[in-house]
């Protein structure tokens, strides 16, 4: 895969050349390498698709608020819940209704 940057400012062009000239030096490519690395993940997860993104936290509370409304929650208390993309829930089927 290829990226090719086909529009880009005067400003940010003339950026980029005076970058790549730091980068000759090692320790700044490094740092470099690390910064871009990071934010071309964050891009690259928020360019997917929205039906297979990791959900936030707040999609996983609503989906678990709605699968116990309906009775179809699979975890018994004090049961872990695994769900897509990695994710394990822990007891999330609420307190103890039973006395101490």
């Amino acid at each position: 895969m290829t990226l090719e940057l086909i529009i880009v400012s005067q400003r940010l062009e003339e950026a980029l050349a005076i970058q790549y000239e730091r980068i000759k030096d090692r320790r700044v490519r490094d740092t470099f390498v690390k910064r871009l690395e990071s934010q071309v993940e964050t891009l690259l997860k928020d360019s997917l698709d929205w039906d297979i993104k990791e959900p936030t936290a707040a999609q996983l509370n609503y989906a678990l608020l709605v699968a116990k409304q309906l009775g179809d929650f699979p975890a018994q208390r004090g049961q872990e819940v695994s769900l897509p993309h990695g994710h394990v829930l822990g007891d999330l089927c609420g307190p103890s209704e039973e006395g101490p």
